[in-house]
């Protein structure tokens, strides 16, 4: 139901538990373009980037907006506030050219998505949020309850949205003036179980699940995020070896076949195992129902060579075979993006 209403109308759910640092100094930019296997965005945008091992094993995800030349604000999951704190301070250049300070208690972040998403917020604000005024990927600093905030147009959810970054001591006074604002337009709150089936209908991954150290940058798929052609990048060796010779395992994004035995049935949990022709080949990191398309979702890591041959793919869900087909492009829900630049 929650899952249905972000998509019909709009929803507005807290993600507080962000882990955040603020990056800075005349060497922030050259500090971070080697730290990260691809590139840095623009000033005034936002990007993915990914934090490899000299081996080339994918170690961190964050979401970075860049303020200034030099102005970053790096963003991970609440799980990784330890593990990315060390990684960003170990690696710190000794020579005082980069200051990373935690901020991770002195904001806050409210998600509110959907497409009537950007008509509630310019009704609030007074500016057009439209992607033609406000385009996706972009941040902007806007005006919420007497408190100057960053709203980022982007959304976990795969629908129109903006993620909104305000001080901790104003997140009621934000919310409430947002909710105040979205009455008009069928605003209702929605949980983080939603917010993980949507992710999944969007082939979003999740770190510690589907991003873990125990598979490189390539074999979890993120290989659009590699960039070759820039100056060198810590694990960029590694990564060319493994492109010139070909990956071990492939990131897949399954849909599951219902049974037709008429017993009741459920998706596919961590560490399921993936049969391919017969043979254990791979096992799911994640996995659940969107709501959205209908579908049992599973995102799993297989053996190349059993993917290319294979026949017959299926998946043991507590015991049971279930029938699987492998999702082209990992996209189920809105592969084009539309509905996230309305």
């Amino acid at each position: 139901q929650e899952c249905r209403h972000v998509a019909a109308h709009a929803g507005i759910l807290e993600l507080t538990g962000f882990s955040r640092f603020h990056a800075s100094g005349d060497g922030a930019d050259a500090w971070l373009t080697r730290q990260i296997t691809g590139n840095l965005p623009r000033v005034g945008r936002i990007g993915l980037v990914y934090f490899a091992s000299p081996k080339g094993k994918m170690l961190s995800e964050m979401t970075v907006t860049r303020f200034a030349e030099n102005d970053f604000l790096l963003m991970s999951g609440a799980g990784a506030y330890w593990h990315d704190r060390d990684l960003l301070m170990a690696n710190l250049p000794s020579d005082g050219s980069v200051q990373i300070t935690d901020v991770t208690y002195d904001l806050a972040t409210l998600l509110v998505t959907g497409p009537k998403a950007p008509a509630i917020l310019a009704d609030l604000t007074g500016h057009s949020m439209a992607n033609d005024d406000f385009a996706w990927l972009a941040c902007r600093k806007i005006e919420i309850a007497g408190d100057e905030v960053t709203a980022i147009r982007v959304s976990f959810a795969g629908e129109a949205g903006f993620e909104i970054h305000c001080k901790m001591d104003n997140i009621v006074a934000v919310y409430d003036a947002i909710t105040a604002a979205g009455a008009a337009y069928e605003l209702a709150p929605f949980g983080m179980l939603a917010l993980d089936s949507m992710r999944l209908e969007k082939g979003y991954r999740s770190w510690k699940s589907d991003l873990t150290s125990d598979y490189t940058m390539l074999e979890s798929g993120l290989g659009r995020w590699v960039n070759f052609n820039k100056d060198d990048f810590v694990g960029r060796t590694a990564l060319q070896a493994e492109q010139q010779a070909g990956s071990k395992n492939e990131f897949v994004t399954l849909v599951l076949d219902d049974p037709d035995d008429g017993e009741p049935f459920g998706d596919a949990v961590y560490l399921s195992s993936v049969v391919i022709d017969g043979n254990v080949a791979g096992l799911v990191l994640s996995g659940g129902y969107g709501h959205r398309v209908g579908a049992s979702i599973a995102m799993a890591v297989v053996d190349c060579g059993a993917l290319r041959a294979a026949k017959d793919i299926s998946v043991l869900v507590l015991g049971r075979s279930r029938r699987a087909v492998l999702v082209d492009g990992h996209v189920l829900y809105d592969p084009e993006n539309i509905k996230m630049k309305g």
